[in-house]
């Protein structure tokens, strides 16, 4: 997962940076004035390709996939403006980003048959549901330990990152064998 860790490595500095000298600026620090006071989707959308740049490799793939799900996620929950966020909630935006690239993590495990899912579809969407459910959380429990977005060094987030990888893999091949049961 190097793609995604920097890619999340530089999502957290930029939210940092957003969460301490405000949006317009961390955006300026990047080079992208332009896109001050745009909506977030708009705004992500261009992080993407700063941080994700196009390439060919999966984890590339993985690493872009995780910023276009957290958009979406920011738009489901009526973020209309970044720079309306309060500081403290900036580590939310770097959550759902995490979540999202070890749920593609293991989603790519599954497509390549690294672990067996349930053939029944009720039964495959409830295990998902469960391991979203225990990544987020999951997520959400390591950054809750975290003082500051700017702390969270590369090996830092790779150590927990693979953490909760390796307990949601686990996870999800203890479900994956009670529904096949």
């Amino acid at each position: 997962m190097g793609a995604s860790r920097a890619a999340g490595s530089s999502l957290a500095a930029f939210l940092a940076d957003a969460a301490r000298s405000g949006v317009d600026e961390a955006l300026r620090t990047l080079n992208l004035p332009g896109l001050a006071g745009r909506p977030p989707a708009e705004i992500f959308a261009a992080l993407t390709d700063v941080f994700c740049p196009d390439g060919g490799t999966i984890d590339e793939a993985i690493a872009r996939e995780a910023f276009v799900e957290m958009i979406i996620d920011l738009s489901e929950i009526g973020v209309a403006d970044i720079a309306d966020l309060a500081p403290e909630r900036m580590p939310e935006i770097f959550e759902l980003f995490v979540a999202h690239a070890i749920e593609a993590r293991i989603e790519n495990d599954i497509a390549m048959k690294a672990v067996a899912v349930p053939a029944n579809t009720d039964a495959a969407q409830r295990v998902q549901d469960v391991l979203c459910d225990f990544i987020r959380r999951a997520v959400q429990d390591v950054m809750v330990r975290a003082d500051d977005l700017r702390e969270l060094a590369q090996d830092r987030i790779k150590e927990w990152v693979d953490t909760v990888y390796a307990q949601a893999f686990e996870l999800l091949r203890v479900l994956g064998d009670e529904e096949a049961r």
